[in-house]
């Protein structure tokens, strides 16, 4: 399945129908510039319109995404290799997506000890990064609070809520 075959094709198509890509775009409740980015290759039509394009255009789903017109006894063959084609792509999507999901929990985790969440003395919270005390050959992280601490005071408004500023 490739975008630009299938453009060339949807745009063969539609010309033989006599439609505009702003009248096909209307029967399928999209813009003339979706059905431009189709044609061109720059992008395919989500999988809800392939239906709904193939009965408008006169062919089967299977000719849409082939980017052809295929003889019926060769259909199902045609049918198969683009189910195969799709199945492996998704694969291939899932796993690079996948694979960057654990690149970011990765950069995470390893900076999750610089950063430090403290309850002082006087019960105010401190966020920040841990101080870390040099040490010879490699950096130690102390485990001490943030120097600095951000105080809220309880107060209470005309309506009897309770309020915290600092």
């Amino acid at each position: 399945m490739d975008a630009k075959t299938t453009g060339r094709f949807l745009a063969e198509l539609r010309k033989e129908k006599g439609y505009t890509q702003k009248e096909l775009g209307d029967k399928l409740m999209v813009t003339d510039k979706a059905i431009s980015r189709w044609e061109t290759g720059k992008g395919l039509p989500d999988t809800a319109l392939l239906k709904p394009l193939s009965e408008i255009l006169g062919v089967s789903v299977g000719e849409l995404l082939a980017g052809k017109r295929v003889p019926p006894e060769q259909a199902q063959d045609e049918t198969d290799s683009i189910v195969v084609e799709v199945v492996r792509h998704s694969r291939h999507t899932a796993a690079r997506a996948a694979g960057f999901c654990l690149v970011i929990v990765g950069i995470l985790l390893l900076l999750t000890p610089l950063v430090v969440t403290t309850q002082s003395k006087s019960g105010a919270w401190a966020l920040g990064f841990a101080p870390i005390r040099e040490q010879p050959g490699f950096p130690v992280i102390t485990g001490e609070p943030f120097p600095y601490n951000i105080q809220a005071e309880k107060d209470t408004d005309f309506a009897g809520v309770e309020t915290f500023h600092s």
